[in-house]
């Protein structure tokens, strides 16, 4: 059990440390770029608010502006989640009518609209989404996933 959390620990500070060489001379780094949105999303400076006499610098936030402007823009809502038919009979527009009613019930009960709106704004702040499926006593759970709670491998993240 014990070689598990050194297998964790490992990882861990790997993905905190390690970059990976996109071109020759660009190293890039998830960690690091991840801290740093979270900072300027905050109106904070990487090297600190102070400057080298201790007094605040002024920072001009130009990217919440961006962030907002790009949510409302993507923005989904549960009427535009609609099941279709692929193929036509005498039953499927009826089928496809009830699935559609039960799905709204179920992305009623589930808070389908408020995930939705979570997986917009962390889109725009973050440049993509991580999305947990849970099933919890029978029920299916959809959470996205805070990228500042998240490692994963910076080459390939889909897939790792």
């Amino acid at each position: 059990m014990k070689s598990i959390y050194k297998f964790v620990a490992a990882q861990r500070d790997s993905y905190r440390s390690d970059t990976i060489e996109i071109t020759e001379g660009y190293d890039f780094s998830q960690y690091e770029t991840l801290r740093t949105v979270e900072l300027y999303d905050n109106d904070r400076f990487i090297s600190g608010n102070k400057d080298d006499l201790d007094r605040e610098k002024p920072f001009f936030n130009i990217v919440s502006f961006r962030k907002n402007v790009a949510t409302r823009a993507t923005d989904l809502d549960t009427k535009d989640v609609q099941i279709q038919s692929g193929r036509i009979t005498k039953t499927s527009y009826a089928e496809t009518f009830l699935l559609n009613l039960k799905s709204r019930n179920w992305m009623t009960l589930a808070g389908f609209a408020t995930f939705l709106n979570r997986m917009g704004a962390t889109r725009a702040k973050y440049g993509g989404v991580l999305v947990k499926k849970t099933e919890q006593d029978g029920e299916l759970g959809i959470h996205v996933v805070a990228w500042l709670n998240a490692i994963t491998d910076q080459v390939d993240i889909r897939n790792s």
